[in-house]
């Protein structure tokens, strides 16, 4: 009895530990202690975790270890991909397929654009008749996601101000509207990733796992 009592208890204090490192909220994701952990050469103890949460079915915790797995350059766990059951590896060759075309997508929505005439503009395209604000955007982005390195700055990686981190709006000439409506176009792709992060590596909403993991 105390044995198996003691089982149930590590277990609970594991899980506990696990699901505060890879939480499934934004918000917890956003203070988790995984940031504090140098990870940008060690992927292997990540994908061990990964099979392991796969063979064991511990839902909770996978978006964000699946996440985590697909940031690393291909050719740095390229190796390590046979290590995972078939079914877990094609998840995360299509998720981080998605990442990387919404990547595209993020330097695309970093630049104002200019509109002349009257033309139809959707709201998610900044208009700026400004040259030196759009100049500005253009060279932080190219600054941000420098050639050859960009497509593996992924959404939730980005702080939350983006390119303007650390930027002097008023010294760099920047718009305040170009800029709010950047950053709320930076928060609004944030939270459209992380509600999609579970369909697009597990294939269920947030809703289910947390259902199925009580």
């Amino acid at each position: 009895m105390s044995t198996k009592y003691n089982f149930h208890a590590i277990r609970t204090h594991v899980l506990r530990c696990l699901n505060s490192l890879f939480p499934d909220t934004l918000e917890k994701f956003k203070s988790s202690r995984i940031h504090g952990i140098d990870l940008k050469h060690s992927p292997k103890p990540l994908f061990e975790l990964l099979a392991a949460a796969h063979k064991f079915e511990l839902m909770s915790i996978q978006p964000v270890l699946y996440y985590l797995c697909a940031r690393f350059a291909l050719e740095t766990t390229v190796h390590l991909l046979p290590t995972l059951p078939v079914d877990c590896m094609k998840n995360l060759l299509v998720g981080r397929d998605w990442l990387c075309a919404l990547s595209q997508h993020i330097v695309e929505q970093s630049l104002p654009s200019s509109r002349f005439g009257g033309s139809y503009t959707p709201i998610s395209v900044r208009v700026c008749g400004v040259a030196r604000c759009m100049e500005t955007f253009r060279t932080l982005v190219a600054r941000q996601f420098k050639s050859g390195l960009w497509r593996f700055f992924f959404v939730l990686d980005l702080d939350d101000r983006g390119i303007l981190k650390g930027v002097s709006l008023w010294e760099n000439g920047i718009c305040d509207d170009c800029a709010a409506n950047y950053l709320c176009q930076l928060d609004a792709m944030k939270k459209y990733a992380w509600s999609r992060l579970p369909q697009k590596f597990c294939y269920k909403l947030w809703e289910q796992i947390k259902l199925e993991s009580r």
